[in-house]
């Protein structure tokens, strides 16, 4: 049932939220792969690799894209399965590229969907309106758990800044502290990074903690089809060592279409945050479509973490707009929530109210007392409030009561509705499921 208030309550709610990179954390007896694929401004197929440990089971995996522009859903075909990609499941706030102010990372959990004997992957992008009105530039993540294998911590970081600077720079914080006496994988995921040859003066620099890992640009190995097409990193970290696939390599640096690297060296032992920046390649021109959208970093944690128990849970999983939900969170002593449609009473508490603009999903990140970090997810349905077409209104004549009020066609509402009529100065109401209320008077 549906509600119509014939009253309007006009809220200056403040919409300046705090944006964040950290998108997952997780500390388990795991390892993690991830492989990615892109046609570019175009369509087309091709394939990529994981790696899955044999005897695992699947922990969780999200499946990426970058929207750019106002782009309509799409259905990306992988391995035979559909997932479209829509409004709901963006989780990033919109930011700048070239070509568009409006794009975003959309994230669907394909956790189910993930068979840990499979690791060879079919994609098609199908051909979609125009080149910056799409979804693309896929990327795979999956986290597998072993008892067999040692602690690793697995972390995904994607982008929030808009993409129109010489530099881009990530400062992230909040992280399980880093054991540097093992290999630490950076992965990068990008799109629409030119060559890096004089010839096609595109590509980008990447530092790490101020240290140059090397010049990245062109095309992945499974994409050599299409150009343009960026890099992204190709790897799996078990057993506490980093491996590359494809054409990425497990050393200090990153060139060419190996976007990849172990950045152990660049940190100290213990470190819970760093910073990395990408810079344009050629800086004398001002549209370059260099396009930063994740990263992921795998590593062994500090000797003073060990798994913990953590979990979240909303009051509500579909509400309508306007309304709010409880979310709780357990298993820590400090507590951050993020949505990047929402706002919160307070998003240091473990159990804040929020009030989502639209469908979002939440991230609580979860510290424990030993400085172990971890992050939940839960998403909200928000239903769009019934508005009608019109609504007709006859005043009183002649002291009669003859008076109406009259509801037209509810485009986007279920039916059957409840309408509300309220005397906003006695504060009496009547309710009814007619859309018309007639034999009114003035008041």
């Amino acid at each position: 049932m549906r509600n119509i208030l014939f009253y309007i309550i006009i809220l200056f709610l403040n919409f300046n939220i705090k944006s964040q990179n950290l998108f997952y954390q997780d500390l388990c007896h795991c390892g993690v792969t991830g492989a990615g694929f892109s046609v570019g401004g175009g369509a087309g197929s091709g394939s990529f690799d994981v790696y899955i440990e044999p005897s695992s089971t699947i922990k969780k995996a999200w499946l990426f894209s970058q929207r750019y522009g106002n782009a309509n859903p799409v259905n990306i075909l992988i391995n035979g399965i559909n997932y479209n990609f829509n409004s709901t499941n963006q989780i990033t706030p919109a930011f700048f590229v070239s070509g568009s102010k409006n794009s975003a990372i959309h994230g669907l959990d394909v956790t189910n969907n993930i068979n840990p004997a499979i690791t060879n992957y079919n994609i098609t992008i199908p051909a979609q309106t125009q080149i910056m009105t799409r979804y693309g530039a896929i990327y795979l993540w999956i986290e597998y758990e072993n008892p067999t294998l040692p602690l690793t911590n697995s972390v995904i970081l994607l982008n929030n800044y808009d993409l129109n600077n010489i530099n881009t720079n990530y400062n992230i914080t909040e992280l399980t502290p880093i054991n540097t006496n093992y290999t630490v994988g950076f992965a990068i995921y990008s799109d629409i990074l030119g060559g890096n040859t004089p010839v096609f003066p595109d590509g980008s620099y990447v530092y790490f903690n101020t240290n140059l890992l090397g010049l990245i640009g062109g095309s992945d190995y499974n994409s050599l089809l299409w150009g343009w097409t960026g890099v992204k990193g190709h790897f799996y970290y078990q057993n506490n060592t980093l491996f590359g696939m494809g054409d990425d390599i497990s050393d200090s640096l990153m060139t060419g279409t190996d976007g990849l690297a172990d950045v152990s060296s660049y940190l100290n032992n213990n470190d819970t945050s760093f910073n990395f920046r990408l810079q344009w390649q050629n800086i004398s021109i001002s549209n370059a479509e260099n396009y930063y959208l994740g990263f992921f970093v795998s590593y062994t944690p500090a000797t003073s973490c060990d798994t913990f128990t953590t979990s979240v849970i909303t009051s509500q999983d579909t509400i309508c707009q306007g309304e709010s939900v409880q979310l709780a969170a357990t298993g820590g002593v400090e507590y951050s929530w993020f949505s990047t449609f929402s706002t919160f009473n307070d998003s240091t508490l473990a159990n804040p109210v929020a009030t989502p603009s639209q469908t979002t999903t939440y991230i609580v990140t979860i510290k424990n007392d030993s400085g172990c970090v971890k992050t939940e997810h839960v998403k909200v349905w928000v239903n769009p409030a019934p508005k009608p077409d019109t609504i007709v209104v006859t005043p009183q004549r002649c002291g009669s009561t003859n008076g109406s009020i009259a509801v037209g066609y509810i485009p986007k509402g279920k039916p059957p509705f409840v309408y509300s009529l309220t005397n906003l100065q006695s504060g009496n109401s009547v309710s009814q499921s007619d859309s018309a209320f007639v034999g009114l008077v003035a008041s």
